[in-house]
């Protein structure tokens, strides 16, 4: 079984990839929102951004079409690829097993 420190090392570089990943697809007016993405280091990563990222991300009835940019969940699979490369598949099911207790 995968040892819990190798864990969440595989957690931590898997955050660090997603907020990397984020801030290359977010779209910039200000750079604020940008600016904003960052991953807190806790008993495991957190990953926070100003509050109307979900917006620009998901769109709402103010904005629609062209303004909405998945940059969540597409810098979420793009991290998730690259990270799936560098672990062992025992740690890499475990962190599977932990985002979906996450989000889900």
């Amino acid at each position: 079984m995968a040892q819990q420190s190798d864990i969440l090392k595989a957690i931590q570089v898997f955050t660090n990839k997603w907020v990397k990943e984020m801030k290359a697809l977010v779209p910039v007016r200000s750079g604020k929102l940008q600016e904003s993405i960052q991953s807190i280091d806790r008993p495991e990563p957190i990953v926070s951004m100003l509050y109307y990222g979900q917006f620009v991300d998901q769109g709402t009835r103010y904005i629609k079409g062209n303004s909405i940019t998945p940059f969540i969940g597409d810098g979420f699979d793009r991290a998730f690829k690259e990270t799936k490369d560098e672990f062992s598949d025992e740690v890499f099911k475990q962190i599977e097993k932990q985002l979906d207790k996450t989000f889900k």
